[in-house]
């Protein structure tokens, strides 16, 4: 019947089928009709459970706690990421600093480099004025 039109001859003989005394139509009965269902079936149906309550209140107990170690665990993971990308910050600036003081020291050495054959000029040259003066005083004394 919930496939096909019908006249309404057809629906007061399932409905006599349903209840004998169908003046007053339930909507349990109109449904059934609408649908093709027994209503013998939705009476007898299981209504309630507590036993599958509890287990269904424990899983959803148990779904929240794992939810809850999931969102900790992101919240972990995020103040972690954070610190790392912190730490690599600090590390590059270190870096930054570091090539800074080596191209200082590197400036320095050449600066050493520089004093140091300015240095070593000036001992010739004080060496040579040296070596003359000596020679000056012994063509003097001769």
């Amino acid at each position: 019947s919930a496939q096909k039109a019908c006249t309404i001859a057809e629906m007061r003989e399932y409905l006599l089928t349903i209840n004998p005394d169908y003046k007053k139509v339930s909507l349990l009965e109109l449904l059934c009709y609408k649908f093709g269902s027994n209503w013998r079936d939705i009476v007898n149906a299981p209504q309630y459970d507590q036993k599958k309550e509890k287990e269904a209140q424990a899983q959803l107990k148990a779904a929240k706690k794992k939810l809850e170690e999931a969102i900790e665990t992101a919240r972990k993971a995020s103040d972690d990421a954070e610190k790392a990308r912190m730490a690599e910050e600090n590390a590059l600036l270190q870096q930054k600093e570091s090539s800074k003081a080596a191209e200082a020291s590197r400036i320095a050495e050449e600066e050493l480099c520089k004093e140091k054959v300015r240095a070593n000029e000036t001992l010739e040259k004080l060496k040579n004025e040296d070596l003359q003066t000596i020679r000056k005083k012994e063509e003097l004394e001769k």
